[in-house]
């Protein structure tokens, strides 16, 4: 089975999914073409005129039309043989790209120039082309391309010879999902952060953010009248300093009982935004593990960021390997607690996570390291864990009464948060288990040797392909003279 070109790989939101299946035709008159199934005889891909579901006519591979004449990743064709290179990133839709807000930020609404889910308040909105199948959608391939058996209008198409089927949970062996670091300055050095290096406590200290994350903004998009598509970056929803000081006793400034871990609501606010003098922004990855049960799996204690003062240590230190200018480079062995100075690392920095899942009932999120973690699942705090405290571990089983108290309802898609701060230099951990969070994804693909000559297809002779005298390969393109 071949994937479409048109199509998404599943990963790149972050959890693989599943969707209703959508029905590719393979019944005896379908098959009935045999090898006159060509597709240039009478007409199509090859004849130099671009007709659906073609994106572009005749092919040039590596120069912008696919040899099933279809556009390809990085390309704008506007003509027959006319393809110019699409730049993601400077602010132009073009080509394939869905969006293009002028940036290399997740979280935004657009990401790599391919939308993003959109939930404002924690619920996500239903946004053709995100990947993720909604209420109102048939189907939702991760595009905005008709022709491949998911419409421009997430519309199942039933197109011969493509089919739509369920993608079985957790299917790949792991998946990498974008995240967002922030490095700061701790309290002790020139130009540090107060709330980097400047508190300690052993414990948690609950009760440091609100319990309600803000309002999003929704990416926006908008054609001139000369033809021209730009788009205007979305804002994520963000944490907020509850005000307040932290229930926990013998815990503060430099260890003195006055029992705040944070020095105000404008130094936390630096903690999650870009502030230029303040952090540097760098867009990095984890890789997540399938594991037993269901799981996916993150665990610094196996696979480490990082380390380049040590590479036989363990830990959660993904900005080593980024150099200055782009970080503020390793963290000096200073401050009330200095840890051993052949350790060094890039300490001092957050962590912004941000996921969506269809809820189902039962999942399970669970972290296990230090300093501060907070989740939010519908903008509602889900997990606790703030201070600099040592490595403490927390669970969220979203049962009946948790899904009660977070507003949840089954069958619709939310947005899960995670935001992570690593603000005292003594050591680094993190591990993150989510448990069936699932997306609802479609997956449509061709069927080479099924004899139905599919659009992405030159050619399908069913059995015979590829066998000597027959004008169709085993691949189910024409071949050559």
């Amino acid at each position: 089975m071949r994937r479409l070109d048109t199509s998404r790989f599943l990963a790149a939101l972050g959890l693989l999914g599943v969707v209703a299946g959508c029905g590719g035709s393979s019944s005896a008159n379908a098959r009935g073409q045999g090898s006159g199934s060509t597709g240039i005889a009478g007409g199509g891909c090859g004849d130099g005129i671009v007709e659906p579901p073609e994106t572009c006519d005749p092919p040039a591979p590596g120069r912008g039309c696919s040899a099933t004449c279809q556009v390809e990743p990085g390309w704008a064709c506007t003509g027959p043989g006319t393809c110019q290179a699409a730049e993601c990133g400077d602010g132009i839709v073009a080509g394939n790209e869905q969006c293009d807000d002028g940036n290399a930020l997740p979280f935004d609404g657009c990401f790599q120039c391919q939308t993003e889910p959109s939930c404002p308040t924690g619920t996500c909105l239903s946004i053709c082309g995100d990947g993720i199948v909604e209420p109102g959608e048939e189907c939702d391939d991760g595009n905005n391309t008709s022709g491949d058996g998911c419409s421009a209008d997430c519309k199942l198409e039933h197109i011969p010879g493509i089919n739509c089927n369920n993608t079985n949970v957790y299917q790949l062996a792991s998946f990498s999902a974008p995240v967002i670091f922030r490095d700061f300055k701790g309290f002790p050095e020139e130009g540090g952060h107060p709330d980097f290096e400047h508190f300690h406590c052993p414990q948690v200290s609950p009760g440091l953010l609100s319990p309600q994350l803000s309002a999003g903004i929704t990416m926006s998009c908008a054609t001139s009248s000369a033809g021209v598509k730009t788009c205007a970056s979305g804002v994520p929803a963000k944490p907020a300093f509850a005000q307040g000081t932290s229930s926990v006793q013998f815990c503060g400034t430099d260890g003195t009982i006055d029992q705040r871990m944070i020095t105000s609501a404008d130094t936390f606010g630096q903690w999650y935004v870009d502030t230029p003098g303040v952090n540097k922004t760098v867009v990095g990855s984890l890789t997540l593990t399938r594991g037993a049960s269901n799981t996916y799996v993150y665990d610094s204690d196996q696979t480490p960021l990082g380390n380049t003062t040590n590479t036989s240590e363990l830990g959660f230190f993904p900005l080593d390997s980024v150099p200055p200018p782009a970080s503020w480079g390793l963290t000096p062995p200073s401050g009330m607690f200095p840890p051993d100075p052949t350790l060094n690392h890039d300490y001092g920095f957050t962590t912004e996570f941000h996921n969506w899942f269809t809820y189902q009932g039962g999942e399970a999120l669970n972290f296990s390291g230090d300093d501060d973690v907070w989740v939010f699942i519908n903008h509602r705090l889900a997990l606790d864990l703030g201070g600099t405290h040592d490595r403490q571990t927390g669970t969220v089983t979203l049962d009946d009464a948790a899904a009660a108290g977070l507003g949840l309802s089954k069958g619709t898609t939310y947005e899960m948060a995670l935001f992570h701060a690593e603000r005292h230099t003594t050591s680094s951990n993190f591990e993150l288990t989510l448990g069936s969070f699932v997306k609802v994804m479609t997956t449509c693909a061709s069927v080479c040797g099924d004899g139905i000559k599919a659009p992405d297809e030159q050619c399908d002779d069913g059995p015979n392909n590829g066998k000597p005298g027959d004008s169709c390969t085993a691949n189910c393109q024409l071949r050559g003279d």
